[in-house]
């Protein structure tokens, strides 16, 4: 039972983010950054969302990023594109985290993690 809630999560994960990573990207000097592929770097992606799924806004490369800056992060995407935004960071291609700013029901600011490790 448990490997079969596994699959069928990681098969949503992997849905989700080819969806994400499939957004058009205007900004290719940034996705491509040197600094990027280095190590202690993350890349970032945010955009927000829209009736129509979500629209892209930017990229950028945050220097020496560890879980105890993610919240230095979350604030970073959350000033520049609203509280109705979401993001994906990409450390070296090692780890994901894919989450969602809620509006609505839940407190503004509540974010929701998803770590593949």
């Amino acid at each position: 039972m448990w490997s079969r809630k596994a699959s069928l999560l990681t098969g949503a994960l992997a849905l989700s983010l080819v969806s994400v990573l499939a957004a058009p990207a205007p900004h290719a000097s940034a996705l491509n950054s040197v600094a990027c592929n280095e190590d202690g770097y993350l890349r970032i992606w945010y955009w927000s969302w829209t009736s129509d799924g979500f629209e892209y806004l930017d990229s950028y490369c945050f220097a020496n990023a560890g879980e105890d800056d993610q919240v230095g992060i979350q604030r970073a995407a959350r000033l520049r594109s609203g509280n109705n935004a979401g993001y994906v960071i990409i450390d070296n291609s090692t780890r994901v985290s894919f989450g969602k700013w809620w509006t609505g029901d839940l407190p503004k600011g509540t974010v929701t993690f998803l770590h593949i490790d």
